[in-house]
């Protein structure tokens, strides 16, 4: 009976370790172009450098969300869109995995921001449609309005002047 049992555990043992295991199934995942899927179903097709994503790749997520664009050292960097399986998606710059540079993202039932990013968040000059028809045009930090800007409510009413942490703050002109 110890026998079978030893036999059965090793059996499971030898299947879980095959069914957790990554593998390059198309091409050269080291140096060249290649198809490597991981034991979650995420799947990276493109170009690698010393065991590393590297130049132009697609990497879609298991959740549904697709990168396609830039690598280096297997993070996202130079110019790439990301599209979330919700319909968000991001046209732009990257640079260590984060959202870097110019770039546009879009929501197609709530809004639109144009512009700048620094690490993941909207940082400098930008322009955020909503869907409400609100319109703003200005400066950005840390993702929120701040600096000078100019907020056109869908109504015709429009605030010029100052904003902080998203809030009307400073000089500025509001007009009805």
């Amino acid at each position: 009976m110890r026998p079978l049992l030893a036999i059965t555990v090793l059996l499971k043992l030898s299947l879980a370790a095959t069914l957790s295991m990554a593998d390059c199934i198309q091409g050269n995942c080291v140096n060249g172009q290649g198809t490597y899927i991981w034991s979650d179903g995420e799947q990276y097709v493109g170009e690698w450098k010393g065991n590393k994503k590297n130049g132009l790749g697609t990497y879609t997520f298991a959740d549904g969300d697709k990168y396609v664009g830039e690598w280096k050292d297997d993070k996202k960097n130079g110019q790439g869109t990301y599209t979330y399986a919700n319909g968000k998606k991001y046209v732009g710059e990257w640079k260590d995995d984060k959202k870097n540079g110019q770039g546009t993202y879009t929501h197609a039932e709530v809004s639109e921001y144009v512009g700048e990013y620094r690490d993941d968040q909207k940082h400098g000059h930008g322009t955020a449609t909503y869907a409400n028809g609100d319109k703003y045009v200005g400066q950005h930090k840390n993702g929120l309005r701040n600096g000078q800007g100019t907020y056109t409510s869908s109504d015709g009413d429009q605030y010029v002047g100052e904003f902080e942490d998203n809030l009307l703050n400073g000089k500025g002109i509001l007009t009805f």
